[in-house]
């Protein structure tokens, strides 16, 4: 029997609880509309070869192995393959791996309803736009840790002086998300160093001993993540080739500045301009571009994919909510009309997105975004893993995380580890040059008949392999398409075409 002291206490409990649901029932209701959706396509999301490459890792390596050897030519800090080896050692099914990135995905969206103050309508729309909903979400990435850490460091950024030690730390954890978030927190480092000079004799001795021994940590930090990922020399697979130009940069800036707001040029730079405006009269102009310009000439100089367009846009957000802190706001009535254009310009941003999330889901419910999983239905359902496989290129990688071991006799020598290895020294593929960009192929198709396997598996990324060559001795057993989604269209395909040894009988 509860004693009385017990019964009051449980009872003050229940009556928080339910005060607290009562005052935020908007922020629960969108926060369970967003994990009920995204989790609907979960279960119906094939993860494609980057999913699968992070899931084989934190899988097979070890913890050193995976930080002083692997990530060097994974380009990618450690930080969310040491979140992964949780469930991945744990020999969770491999649906743990979007589950982890979905779990982390509703942890940011809580942060920005919970503190985020923009008016209720931008509230219900971000959830929903297209990187936080799903890029960045359903699809399995280190970028998921970029919001909610950008949104935690944007709910003290006004007071990170004397909240030094726990921007220190976000910073440190920003670092360590990617080669992005690395870069950004560089910049907001160095535009805190300049607030630092302005405001130093204002400071007490205590804050000013806190600053530096913050600044030590992160140097500290910064070191060892530049150890994790800097390039092994001459031994990485080939990328693009450095193309710096200004000509170049400027044409890649208004590229990505138009895909990621609206992708209708005249519209994006509109609503840019209105929202630049309003960054301007808050005094906040510089910590938009500083960083925007460092991203953009990595984005001209190195790589640019289409996901990457996430991050200035979620720069944009980031920058928006610390430009609405109440402190020392102007209220004066020019001021209130560009806050309320810029703030409008937000939401038909967001609209765009919402569009897009809407027809990538229906999209990835509906059809496969890889056909990985199929591939390895097909395998077990006809006894087939145990046989003799051969497959042609780096993505089909994405089969091997429904099989305990590696089952490709020509990836591995057909044993553990299953992941794929970025060095110039791995064997089992050259590099042709495609539009200014290596990329993996085997050395020649028919070469895969050499050995005579039961079953070879040819993957089909890219219109040049589409072109699929007779193979003596071989019947063609299945074609499984996948398709990797993006926004309202397809980003590139995600398919495999698969051939049996005349003479192999399978199981039916």
């Amino acid at each position: 029997m509860k004693k009385p002291e017990e019964s009051k206490n449980s009872f003050n409990r229940n009556t928080l609880i339910i005060k607290s649901l009562k005052k935020n029932w908007r922020i629960f209701l969108i926060l369970l509309i967003y994990l009920i959706s995204v989790s609907i396509i979960i279960c119906k999301h094939e993860p494609w070869f980057d999913e699968a490459q992070i899931w084989l890792l934190t899988r097979d390596a070890n913890l050193t192995d995976l930080f002083f050897k692997y990530l060097h030519y994974e380009g990618f800090p450690g930080l969310f393959y040491l979140i992964l080896m949780i469930p991945a050692k744990l020999k969770l099914p491999y649906l743990s791996l979007n589950i982890t990135s979905a779990i982390i995905a509703v942890a940011g969206v809580f942060v920005f309803l919970r503190n985020a103050p923009f008016p209720n309508i931008i509230k219900i729309l971000f959830p929903f736009s297209y990187f936080i909903f799903f890029q960045y979400a359903v699809v399995a990435r280190n970028y998921v840790l970029l919001p909610i850490l950008l949104f935690l460091i944007a709910k003290i950024y006004r007071d990170k002086t004397n909240k030094i030690y726990l921007f220190a730390v976000l910073l440190c954890l920003l670092a360590n998300t990617s080669v992005h978030g690395f870069l950004i927190t560089i910049s907001l480092l160095l535009l805190h160093l300049v607030d630092l000079f302005k405001d130093w004799s204002k400071l007490n001795k205590s804050l000013k001993s806190k600053q530096f021994r913050a600044f030590l940590i992160i140097v500290i930090i910064l070191g060892l993540t530049v150890v994790q990922i800097l390039p092994i020399p001459n031994d990485k697979v080939p990328q693009r080739e450095n193309n710096f130009s200004f000509l170049n940069f400027i044409k890649v800036s208004f590229s990505v500045l138009n895909d990621f707001m609206t992708e209708n040029f005249l519209l994006s730079f509109v609503l840019l301009f209105l929202i630049l405006l309003w960054f301007k009269l808050r005094g906040v102009l510089l910590l938009y571009l500083f960083p925007n310009l460092v991203l953009l000439s990595l984005f001209s100089i190195k790589v640019y994919k289409g996901w990457h367009q996430g991050i200035p846009f979620l720069l944009l957000i980031f920058v928006m909510w610390i430009s609405l802190e109440d402190r020392m706001i102007n209220n004066s009535k020019r001021s209130r009309i560009v806050r309320n254009l810029a703030l409008f310009s937000t939401a038909v941003v967001l609209v765009i997105h919402v569009y897009w999330s809407l027809i990538v889901s229906i999209n990835d419910f509906n059809s496969p975004y890889s056909a990985s999983l199929e591939v390895a239905n097909y395998i077990k359902s006809h006894q087939l893993e145990k046989r003799k496989i051969y497959v042609s290129s780096f993505h089909s990688i994405s089969i091997l995380p429904y099989f305990e071991d590696n089952i490709f006799d020509n990836h591995n020598n057909g044993k553990r580890p299953s992941y794929f290895w970025w060095s110039a020294r791995n064997n089992n593929l050259i590099h042709k040059k495609i539009d200014g960009i290596s990329e993996e192929i085997p050395i020649n198709v028919h070469s895969l008949i050499e050995n005579q396997p039961d079953l070879i598996i040819i993957g089909i990324k890219f219109p040049w392999q589409e072109n699929i060559p007779r193979l003596s001795g071989y019947k063609f057993a299945a074609r499984f398409e996948g398709n990797l989604y993006w926004k309202d269209r397809i980003y590139e395909k995600d398919s495999f075409v698969l051939f049996l040894r005349k003479g192999i009988s399978v199981a039916k």
